[in-house]
């Protein structure tokens, strides 16, 4: 097959650059928590939409408030923003009075009676709010609830972390409509105003709150599947805690700095965007225990890329990092074939030739010569 050239490269390489611009922005979409005992939970709150009013409403898919009643008169929001502790978003919520709660999508039958389940969550505000007043529990509605209150070491305005262990002893409320949820409230007096902001609330069965983090994969591989992909696979992890793992993409060699890892319970996306220590990383997989590969898509792969594999528990605790380096793609790719000059006129000339058997997701450069 012959071809002619006219700005078939600038073409190929302009619609590979919309293809990945594509591709980034995609990849910047929060998604649902996939991981840890209740992903359904969304405990990051990256799968939830931003807005300035969390409705009063239980349900599946997002998070809730108890009341919106005129005698507490909440605000309450889910934020994207710098600010989040971990991934780009959580939530605010500020109560001038009463026990008003954030309520997590309901857990439906996932939730088995009369068992321990600990509450684990961050929040930050500028008062120390005592373990009467700031509580995070397990709830059948509104009805029938285990509250325990939290303990946690207070810095203001920082996030600070918080566990409590709760218990559900009844299926359902009363009225036999409350599937089961996680929840945090204030229980401060009435007239006074109280705000909190939370991030990366997860539930998970016991009584002991889990610190300790889970085993590496214990080795890996990266090969290139095309110009634009690699296949990235890794060993799994015989930690028995485990619930799945997560895998960064570094531009430059994180391997050298301590810090270049996510936060500890720290809840992530896929895009979201790790700014420990002075390389930047970005998420790029999350799954579960059952898969150890996946295919990556980058700008090109004569681009040398860094990977991170951490696997992560119950309570996302990152194990220490697998790192790991792309091999750079610098295979030519094939010569064309046969060329052809034709229409011959004074001032031009019409050149074709042959395909090559592979340009690797490239183009044709045409070089003039007067020598």
């Amino acid at each position: 097959m012959k071809k002619t050239l006219f700005y078939e490269k600038r073409f190929i390489n302009s619609l590979c650059s919309i293809l990945f611009l594509l591709l980034g922005i995609n990849a910047s979409w929060g998604q649902t928590q996939t991981i840890g005992s209740f992903p359904h939970m969304d405990g990051g709150f990256e799968g939830q939409t931003a807005t300035t009013s969390i409705t009063g409403t239980s349900n599946a898919t997002t998070w809730s408030l108890s009341s919106a009643t005129a005698t507490n008169s909440p605000t309450k929001s889910i934020i994207s923003g710098a600010s989040a502790r971990s991934g780009n978003k959580y939530a605010e919520h500020t109560t001038p009075g009463g026990g008003v709660r954030i309520q997590s999508p309901t857990l439906a039958g996932s939730l088995s009676l009369n068992t321990d389940y600990v509450v684990q969550f961050y929040y930050n505000t500028a008062t120390n709010p005592t373990t009467s007043v700031l509580q995070g529990s397990i709830y059948t509605n509104s009805k029938t609830s285990k509250n325990v209150n939290v303990t946690t070491t207070f810095v203001a305005s920082t996030w600070c972390k918080a566990t409590a262990v709760g218990k559900i002893t009844v299926a359902t409320d009363p009225t036999g409509t409350g599937d089961p949820f996680g929840g945090i409230r204030t229980n401060v007096a009435v007239g006074t105003t109280s705000t909190h902001l939370y991030d990366d609330f997860v539930m998970y069965p016991g009584t002991a709150v889990d610190i300790t983090p889970p085993t590496a994969a214990p080795s890996a591989t990266a090969t290139i599947a095309s110009a634009t992909t690699f296949n990235i696979g890794w060993t799994a992890s015989t930690d028995s805690d485990k619930t799945g793992y997560m895998v960064v993409r570094y531009a430059s060699n994180p391997s050298a700095n301590a810090l270049a890892v996510p936060n500890v319970n720290g809840i992530y996306a896929v895009g979201n965007t790790i700014l420990n220590g002075s390389a930047t990383g970005t998420v790029v997989y999350i799954g579960g225990t059952g898969t150890t590969s996946f295919t990556d898509t980058v700008a090109n792969t004569n681009v040398q890329y860094y990977y991170r594999i951490f696997t992560v528990d119950k309570a996302f605790n990152y194990s220490a990092p697998y790192d790991l380096t792309t091999v750079v793609d610098t295979t030519p790719p094939g010569n064309p074939g046969a060329v052809t000059v034709s229409g011959a006129t004074a001032t031009t000339l019409g050149i074709s030739w042959n395909a090559a058997s592979s340009i690797d997701g490239g183009g044709y450069l045409v070089v003039r010569y007067t020598t």
